[in-house]
Parts: structure tokens; sequence; C-alpha cells
């Protein structure tokens, strides 16, 4: 990111948490709000039922968040990019 910001993305992926995988892959991307994570139990909750549901889980941990440090110096307007 420009402002050297770092993210980062944990997978829940089907087979590796004992579901079958449909012939069409789907997945969904959840935001945890500020404070939240992969770790939480609304987040687990959430991914549980939908890998149910045959989605692969992607959650998107922001700056700060989820165990993923804060490397930027500042914070940046990225509209005006």
């Amino acid at each position: 990111m420009p402002n050297k910001s770092t993210v980062s993305v944990d997978w829940a992926k089907l087979e590796e948490n004992g579901f079958e995988t449909p012939k069409e892959r789907r997945i969904c991307c959840v935001f945890p709000g500020i404070g939240g994570g992969s770790d939480r139990g609304y987040v687990k909750s959430l991914a549980k039922t939908l890998m149910k549901n045959g989605y692969e889980v992607a959650v998107l941990h922001i700056i700060g968040t989820g165990n993923t440090p804060y490397t930027s110096a500042h914070f940046t307007d990225l509209s005006s990019n």
C-alpha cells in the first residue's frame, strides 16, 4: 500500500476443515470491525456457518487488527490515488 500499511488474509478452506468442496467454488470475504479478527467468536461462528453452506472463507485484517502489525507511520488519504 502507498503508506506502507500491512493487511493480511486468513483463509478457512473447506477440505482443511472437514467439509466437502462443491462443484462450483464459492468464496465469501469477511471484513470484521475494528478490534475484530479471525480469532473472534462471532467471526469463527460466521465462518463455520458459511463453510457448512459450501463457502470458503477469507477474513481480511486491516492495519492493526487480527494480529496484523501496524506498519504505517501515519494515516494517508488513499482516495487521492
